[in-house]
Formats: structure tokens, C-alpha cells, sequence
């Protein structure tokens, strides 16, 4: 069927067109399909049309429902036609509401397949197939399968015991139909069009070659199956026949046995002819009667044959005296047996006193007497129905016709059968020519319709629907297929789409971050360099391509770099560095390098970035610079202050009014405090350029954590909290330690825990012996720290609480500098803490023996 919607256009055919272009396709198909019809109902396997009819109205929606209907209509007015060989108002009455009940079926169809799968199912997903040919196959189809069935039976075209098997067969054809045509056509027609991009050819030739199989099987198995019962019953009408010739002989020579008898008795012929021919009467069913007719001339010349002794008794005095030359057939018999002087047949005629229906031919034999005249004829009615009837038997009166025609004249004549007549032009499965009684007869054998038809059409109609529902099947599984294919596809397609986006946008990135990266191979050459890099040291693209690492960082080595990168796990954030880098022109701009394996698929490839940290550096050095500036210049002064107010709170400068000690306390503690800072400031400076020096020496850790607790006594008791030193009687253990400095660690973390613990509250001071390590804790009981500060606690400058209304003052150096000191001297440092169960500090210095 043409497209009503060609694929890949915008236009569509006019409506009036595709309506008739819709019922003529609906009307051929059915029409050819018919070709595929199989006795005894003429009904087809398949009924393409429905399938047609469905894909058109899923591409035009239900405008397209005259086409159905007119189509429909006009196939159904020519099967009534085809079956009755009549046309009455009756049967197009029945093929307009058969055109209804196809158009009602194909717009339930696709209502069924709108409502549950969409209008335009893509035809992808095999759940989505099976649910289209679902509903418009074997749902759908009930409808037109139970009103056609109900109006031909009302009709009269079949009887009703036949109802169901015609129901089940309406039903059968029209779900094939769609099941098989229903993709075709889609197809064909390539609707909807994204459903059929790029697997189109993919169903469409498999399919139509299955099918295009499909109907040579069928015609090839349907030549076979009608051929193989006619050559059977060929073989045993044969075979009868022959038994009918030799039955038909038979009964000749019997007539000639019963002339030479009676030629032979002189005296007593009536006997001799009663006693003799009664037997054979009753052994010969052919012959319906035998009788004797004496020649008789009378003195004018006259001649006659008058019938003197005739068997059986019944017809004797009805045909007693009878003149064999008073009609026209018998004289022409007797003449003709007189002339050849030997048996000889009559044309076919009709027996006084027998039905119109049935009739004989005469066989007449002449009879001498002693000196050779003909003194008489023997007269035999040969019956050759009751020879047919005799010969064959129920098997073959049901498969099988036989008849005899007399083939002398010019038209041959039917001389009788077992059943009623046939026509001349009806091909005969045998012909069996007899010459007799100077006549030629023919013996045929017909196959009666019933058993020549009643082939194993069940079996091959279930061979053919079998056929059917396979090529239905591939077209599913290739819709399938083609559907996951398409969707693989179109998913690949996106998924690049995709990564092509991602890309362009990183390459975007990459090209437009202010930070340097390259990508280096295994032996740490360049591969690739962005923008910012070829700034950052003045080097175009090509020229770092191939470049070693080490030319631009030579304080860096790549094999020990390389061996460490590969040794990190696969969460590790890499290796981070603070070097300096060569540039084209020989100078060098410090630089923060990243360093990270991004190895993929056994090709080692790394990630280097590099950070300009000129800024940056130039910032802290400014700022040290300050610091250190401040440090030196406020230190000076600053002791001298602090000196000269703590002689006269000493006294040395006599009786003060009652109010100075007070503010000269005030004045002292502050300018400790800002001592203490600037100390700290000092120490971490010196610290950062390496020019703290530590004088470690072996001690032992008890009596310097009791000094600690002893010289923090006093800050505690300000705070209302109470020190308390857990260590156990007896217990030894030396380190290597600068004692001041350890001193300085201990005084920050009992000064944070006194600080940070509640009014009341107690910090525990504990010593923990390991067979490598001594272990230092300090315990509070406050608030704990927090867990966004956690990871900031050892950082410069870092205080839980960095507002001016804090409640515990201090500088923010001390933990900074208590780790930078623990680590000099060989330790480490960490904490626990929980929320409101207070915060411990533990400080691990390696063990040595005592001295």
C-alpha cells in the first residue's frame, strides 16, 4: 500500500486520496488473499487487509475509517459473491454492515493501542511491540470475527453447526493478518519516523523474504496435498474399472454360452430356455432380461421378431409377443446382428415398464437352427449400473463415480453410473475403452467432490498459520532488535554528545585557568601545556612538548617523584611542593607545585600544576620583615618598661599612694603578656628560618612535667581550676629533650586546658610508658573543640573563638609553636576530643635509656 505519510516529508497525500488509495489496497489484498484459500470453507490463512487497515488508520487517525469501510465492503460484497455465485440486496446488505464490523474492529484496534501504548509507539521496546499487535491482533479481531459470523449465519451461507469453526477461523486470519502486516506496512511506509531510523531495511527485507517463503511453501504443499489423494484414487478407480470391464465381459459371454444352449436343444426350447436362463439370471446381476424371439415371415415377405419366451416371470406378459423390429433402436440392433451374424449391442433405451431414470442396452444374438438359419434372436438387457453396483464397493462408492458412455455416435452418450450424471467436459481420473457388440463404450471413473477436497487441509492450514506466526515472530524480534540498537545508538550519540560538551567545557577551563598544568609522561616529559604555563615561563606551546620536568624545576627529582606518585592510593590528593622554576630567559619565579597520577588503561600519565607564588611570597616576606622589625623594636623598650615596674611593685622606690599597686599590677601583667607575644612572634620566626637552635640533652620526664605543674600553679588558681599530675610512684623515663623548650610545650597546652576548662574544673596531667615511646597527655574537662576547627588547630594564628569578644584571650601561636618544637625535637603531637567531655593533648617523644 502506498504511503498515506511518506517518512522524511512534510507534505502528506490529499485526504480524499489516501482514503481511496486505503480501500483499494484493503480490497487486492483481501482479494489476492483469498488465492491462499483452502477447502471446504474457502477460507483464507491470513487476511493482510486488516493489518493494512490498521497501519492506515495508526498513520491517518480515525478520518481514515471510510477507507476501511469501503474497502471492507467491497471485499466482503465479492467472498458472498465468490460462495453463493449470486448477488441479491440480502448479500449487499450483509457486506455493507461486514464493511462496519472491519471498520469498527480496526478503529477498536486503535483506540486499544492510543489508550495503552501512545499514538505514536516507537516500536522499540519488545514490551511495547507485543502490546501494539496485542491490541490490534488478537483483542481487537474478536469484533469483526463474531459479526460477520453472526450475519453470514443469519444469510444462510452456512449451517449452523459451523458456526464456531467459521468464528474461529474469521478470527485466526484477521489476528495474522495484523500480526504479520501490521510491521510490514509500518515499515513500507516508515511511520512514525524516528521509530524506523536506521533499522528500517533491517525488518522490512527479512520479513517480506519469510513471507515471500512462506506462500511458495504453501503453494508447492498445497499442489502436493491435492495431488496425492487424486493419484491414490486414481490406482483404485483403475482397479475397479477393471473389475467392472471384466464383470461387463462376463455378462457377454454369458448371453453367448445361453444362445449356443438354446441353438442346440431342438424340442423343448421353452424349458430348456426358463431352466437355463433363470440361473444365470440370478448369478449375472447385469442382465435385467433374457428373452427369445422367434423369426417369423409371413407370405407377403414381412419379418418379424416377436418375443416368445421372456425371463424374469414379471416382465413376461408385458413384453410377450413383443416385435423387436417395432422400434427404431432394437430393429437397428437386430438388423445389425442379422448383418454381422454375430452379437450385437443397441444404443441406450428405455425398458417397458421400468423408471424414466433407468434404462439398458440390448445385446442380440442370432439363432440357427439345424441347417444354419436364423430361426430367432436372443434378446439380453445389459444393465450397467447394476454391474457398477455389484463391482464396487462402499469404499469406493464413497470416493469414487463410475459410468459407462457410448462413444459410437457423434456425442457420447451416458448409458448409466453409480451416481448421478457427469459432465463431458469433466476431466475423468480413468477411461477404460470396450469394443463390444459392434460398439465402442467408454468406462469412466470420477472422484466424487467430498473426497478428492478432503485432503489434510486441517494439517496444512496449521502448517501455514504456523509459518505465519514465525515470520510474525521474526518481524517482532527484529523490531526488537533493531528497537535496542536504536536506542544503543541514540544513547552513544547522547553520551558523546555529552562527553564532547564535558570536554569542550574542560578544555574551556583548562585554557582559560590562571594556574600552569601539564600532563607528563612516565620519564616526566611534557605532553601537553595550557596557556597559563606557557606564561608562567614564557614558553610556547610546541616548545614544551617533549620537554623535560627537571628543565623548568631542576631542584625537583622526577625518578623519586614518579616512584612516590605511583605508590599513592587512588583517594591520596598527591604530592604538593614549594620550589622555584626556570624560565626561558634563565630567571626564576617561585612556584607551588601539585603534582597527581591521573594513569588510565596501563598508560602512566601525571598531572603537574604550577601555582605562581611570586605574590604570595613576597606578602609573607613583607610581613616577616614587619614582624620581625616590630619584634626587635618593641622588645627593647618594652623590658626595660617592664622592668622599671617591677622594681617599684617591689618596693624599691618607696611607699606608693593606695591606688598605684593596683595599676601598676595591671600595667606589669599587660606588659607580660605583650613580652610573652612578642617572644612568641620571635620564636616563630626564628623557627620558619631555621635559626631556632635546641640544646637537647637525655632527661628525665617526671621532674620537668612536676616544674611545669609547679609554675602553672598560679595561672590555674586565677581560673578556679585545679592541676592535678597522674603519674605513678617510681615511674622512669628519660628523653632527649631542650628542657626550657619542653618547658614552653608543657606551659601552652596547661595554659589552653586551663583556659578552656570550666570554673572548678581540674586538668590531669598523665605519663605513659611505651617500650619505643614516652607518652605526655594533658586533660581538660570543657566544651571540647569544635569540629569545623579540628583541622585548624596546629595552623598559625588559629583560635576556636577569632573574635574580639572572646572570653579566652591569647595569640594564636602557641599550639603552632608547641608542634614546630615537638617535632624538633623528634616527637609528634595529637588530640582527642568529644563534645562537653573536654579535649587531650598527647605528646610522644621517642625513649632513650637512662644515663
Amino acid at each position: 500500500m502506498p504511503a498515506l505519510r511518506a517518512p522524511h516529508r512534510r507534505s502528506a497525500l490529499p485526504y480524499g486520496l489516501a482514503v481511496l488509495l486505503l480501500a483499494l489496497a484493503y480490497a487486492l489484498l483481501g482479494i489476492a488473499s483469498l488465492k491462499l484459500a483452502i477447502p471446504p470453507y474457502l477460507a483464507t490463512i491470513f487476511m493482510p487487509s486488516v493489518g493494512v487497515g490498521l497501519a492506515g488508520m495508526m498513520m491517518g487517525g480515525y478520518r481514515m475509517a471510510p477507507g476501511v469501510w469501503l474497502g471492507a465492503s467491497a471485499l466482503s460484497l465479492w467472498l458472498t459473491w465468490k460462495l453463493q455465485g449470486r448477488v441479491s440486496p440480502q448479500l449487499i446488505v450483509v457486506a455493507v454492515f461486514s464493511g462496519l464490523a472491519a471498520t469498527l474492529q480496526v478503529s477498536a484496534g486503535l483506540f486499544l493501542i492510543r489508550r495503552f501504548v501512545g499514538r505514536e509507539p516507537k516500536l522499540q521496546k519488545l514490551r511495547e511491540i507485543l502490546s501494539v499487535l496485542g491490541w490490534g491482533g488478537p483483542v481487537a479481531c474478536v469484533i469483526n470475527a463474531s459479526i460477520t459470523t453472526l450475519m453470514l449465519r443469519k444469510a444462510g451461507v452456512f449451517p449452523p453447526s459451523e458456526t464456531p469453526i467459521i468464528w474461529l477461523l474469521f478470527w485466526v486470519c484477521d489476528t495474522i493478518g495484523v500480526l504479520v502486516m501490521l510491521p510490514l506496512t509500518l515499515a513500507v511506509c516508515g511511520w512514525p519516523a524516528q521509530a524506523w531510523t536506521g533499522r528500517r531495511h533491517s525488518v522490512l527485507w527479512p520479513v517480506v523474504v519469510c513471507l515471500a517463503g512462506t506462500m511458495v511453501l504453501f503453494t508447492y504443499v498445497a499442489r502436493f496435498e491435492r495431488s496425492r489423494p487424486r493419484t491414490e484414487l486414481t490406482l483404485r478407480a483403475e482397479g475397479t474399472a477393471r473389475v467392472i470391464e471384466a464383470q461387463v465381459k462376463h455378462s457377454l459371454h454369458s448371453a453367448l454360452a445361453m444362445g449356443r444352449s438354446l441353438e442346440l436343444a431342438e424340442h423343448n426350447r421353452e424349458e430348456r430356455f426358463r431352466n437355463f436362463v433363470r440361473g444365470e439370471l440370478s448369478l449375472l446381476p447385469g442382465l435385467g432380461m433374457v428373452a427369445w424371439a422367434s423369426r417369423v415371415v409371413t407370405e407377403g415377405g414381412t419379418e418379424s421378431f416377436p418375443l416368445t419366451f421372456v425371463e424374469p416371470a414379471s416382465l413376461a406378459l408385458q413384453l410377450r409377443g413383443s416385435d423387436l423390429l417395432s422400434e427404431p433402436v432394437r430393429r437397428q440392433a437386430v438388423l445389425a446382428a442379422l448383418a454381422r451374424d454375430e452379437l450385437s449391442l443397441s444404443a441406450w433405451l428405455q425398458l417397458p415398464g421400468q423408471p424414466e431414470t433407468e434404462g439398458a442396452t440390448l445385446a442380440i444374438l442370432p439363432l440357427h437352427d439345424g441347417s444354419g438359419h436364423v430361426d430367432g434372436v436372443l434378446a439380453v438387457a445389459l444393465r450397467p449400473q447394476d454391474i457398477i453396483a455389484r463391482s464396487v464397493g462402499p469404499q469406493q462408492v464413497r470416493s469414487l463415480a463410475f459410468s459407462f458412455w457410448d462413444m459410437t455416435g457423434l456425442s457420447p452418450q451416458r448409458l448409466g453410473g453409480s451416481v448421478g450424471p457427469q459432465s463431458w467436459e469433466e476431466e475423468p481420473l480413468v477411461r477404460i475403452p470396450l469394443e463390444v457388440g459392434g460398439r465402442r463404450w467408454e468406462l469412466r471413473a470420477h472422484a466424487l467432490p467430498g473426497p478428492l477436497r478432503s485432503f489434510s487441509h486441517w494439517q496444512l492450514w496449521g502448517l501455514m498459520v504456523s509459518c505465519l506466526l514465525f515470520t510474525a515472530l521474526l518481524a517482532v524480534l527484529l523490531m526488537e532488535q533493531g528497537g535496542e540498537k536504536t536506542r544503543v545508538a541514540s544513547l552513544v550519540a547522547e553520551r558523546t554528545e555529552t562527553l564532547h560538551q564535558r570536554e569542550l567545557f574542560l578544555s574551556t577551563v583548562l585554557q582559560s585557568a590562571l594556574d600552569g598544568l601539564l600532563t607528563l609522561d612516565e620519564e616526566g616529559r611534557v605532553h601537553s601545556a595550557n596557556p597559563a604555563a606557557c606564561r608562567l615561563l614564557g614558553l610556547t606551546g610546541p616548545e614544551w612538548e617533549g620537554r623535560s620536568l627537571v628543565e623548568v624545576l631542576p631542584s625537583l627529582d622526577w625518578a623519586s617523584l614518579s616512584a612516590e606518585l605511583d605508590g599513592l592510593s587512588s583517594q591520596s590528593p598527591g604530592l604538593r611542593r614549594e620550589t622555584h622554576a626556570r624560565r626561558w630567559d634563565g630567571t626564576e619565579v617561585p612556584v607551588e607545585v601539585a603534582l597527581s597520577n591521573a594513569s588510565t588503561s596501563g598508560r602512566r600519565t601525571y598531572v603537574c600544576l604550577l601555582h605562581d607564588v611570586s605574590e604570595r611570597t613576597r606578602v609573607i616576606r613583607m610581613k616577616d620583615e614587619f614582624v620581625s622589625t616590630v619584634s626587635h623594636e618593641l622588645r627593647t623598650p618594652l623590658t626595660s618598661i617592664l622592668g622599671a615596674l617591677s622594681l617599684i611593685n617591689r618596693g624599691g622606690m618607696g611607699e606608693q599612694p593606695d591606688v598605684a599597686p593596683q595599676l601598676l599590677t595591671i600595667a606589669e601583667t599587660n606588659a607580660q603578656r605583650l613580652l610573652h607575644l612578642i617572644n612568641d612572634l620571635l620564636d616563630v620566626d626564628k623557627m620558619e628560618a631555621g635559626e631556632l637552635a635546641l640544646r637537647c640533652r637525655p632527661a628525665e620526664v617526671s621532674p620537668l612535667l612536676a616544674r611545669a605543674q609547679e609554675e602553672n600553679r598560679g595561672y590555674a588558681e586565677r581560673f578556679q581550676v585545679t592541676l592535678r599530675l597522674l603519674v605513678a610512684e617510681g615511674a622512669s623515663a628519660w628523653a632527649e629533650v631542650d628542657e626550657g623548650r619542653f618547658g614552653q610545650v608543657m606551659s601552652n597546652l596547661l595554659s589552653n586546658a586551663i583556659k578552656f576548662s570550666p570554673s572548678g574544673g581540674m586538668v590531669e596531667v598523665g605519663l605513659k610508658l611505651e617500650p619505643a615511646w614516652v607518652e605526655v597527655s594533658v586533660r581538660d574537662h570543657g566544651a571540647g573543640i569544635p569540629v569545623e576547627f579540628q583541622p585548624l588547630v596546629f595552623r598559625k594564628f588559629s583560635q576556636a573563638d577569632s573574635s574580639d569578644s572572646r572570653r579566652q584571650r591569647g595569640t594564636g601561636l602557641g599550639l603552632y609553636l608547641t608542634r614546630m618544637l615537638v617535632e624538633r625535637m623528634r616527637g609528634d603531637i595529637r588530640f582527642e576530643t568529644a563534645p562537653d567531655q573536654g579535649t587531650t593533648f598527647f605528646v610522644r617523644l621517642p625513649r632513650i635509656p637512662a644515663p
